[in-house]
């Protein structure tokens, strides 16, 4: 349940069970499987579903393993994805690397390494002081009273403060069978200021620093400071666009000029970082 964190699947007409654990600290998903109901595991890739975007984004095949399968990327790091088998049932994980032996290394050491009951606990342990700091708010519809704290709970899986990155535009929710509308970037004319207002109404402000983090990091500073030379001739400015990746840079396959010069992506922002010092008080986040 949203309480703890987890999802529980029951067969109908028996008392077993099986259970999504998902880390909070840890890039863990723990199939939990006491009872040995799972017969077997096939790994399928989203290759399977949408082999024509990939290869059209000059993407190669999948490289599949005994346990999953490994994805190289033609710029970014490789990818893998394990699920391995053991006495409780499975654990399953992602990890970047930077080619395939690099990637597959890491998903196998984070899974043999990880215990089930050290996994339970942090998760606990995280939901919990979750949901301590949120709200508790009645209304008097019963359907919107459960919406919102389903949408509490949803904010709180998109903006774990222990992610690498901030929630992009689907946040973790990316289906297999279809490629994602705008490649699952950061579109920040509207969607990402729609889902980071949230930390304010939900008081878990810390949820927000990663969008500020990336923001402020070296690769999107310097992206911003290019596009700020290249496209206005300003040489001390930073432009942002609407449509961005993790380091700032343009990502939809097209481009124009309304993307590239929407100047009310910027003003937003500051809204948002205002919005954080206006809640927090933090003054030293100010003084950055």
């Amino acid at each position: 349940g949203t309480a703890r964190g987890r999802i529980e699947i029951r067969l109908a007409g028996t008392s077993a069970r099986i259970e999504l654990v998902m880390g909070t600290s840890t890039d863990v998903l723990w199939l939990r499987d006491p009872a040995g109901l799972i017969a077997a595991v096939t790994c399928r890739p989203a290759w399977e579903w949408c082999e024509e975007e990939f290869a059209r984004r000059s993407f190669d095949p999948p490289e599949m393993l005994a346990e999953g399968w490994v994805q190289s990327c033609p710029e970014d790091p490789a990818l893998c994805v394990l699920a391995k088998q053991r006495d409780d049932g499975y654990g399953i994980t992602l990890c970047l690397g930077k080619d395939s032996a690099a990637s597959q290394g890491k998903a196998n050491a984070l899974l043999d390494g990880f215990a089930g009951d050290a996994l339970l606990t942090e998760c606990e342990r995280w939901w919990a002081t979750y949901w301590i700091q949120t709200p508790d708010v009645t209304i008097p519809d019963p359907f919107w009273s459960d919406f919102l704290v389903y949408a509490h709970y949803k904010w709180g899986c998109a903006t774990n403060p222990h992610a690498p990155n901030p929630c992009p535009l689907q946040g973790p929710w990316i289906e297999e069978y279809q490629f994602p509308s705008w490649g699952g970037n950061y579109t920040v004319n509207v969607n990402i200021q729609q889902i980071y207002t949230f930390a304010f109404c939900g008081s878990n402000t810390d949820h927000a620093l990663g969008l500020f983090d990336m923001l402020d990091s070296a690769p999107c500073r310097e992206t911003m400071r290019h596009n700020a030379k290249a496209l206005l001739g300003i040489d001390d400015g930073l432009l942002l666009s609407h449509s961005i990746n993790d380091e700032a840079g343009q990502c939809q396959l097209g481009f124009s000029p309304h993307s590239a010069l929407d100047q009310a992506v910027a003003a937003w922002l500051g809204h948002i970082y205002w919005l954080y010092f206006d809640y927090t008080g933090d003054q030293d986040f100010l003084c950055k």
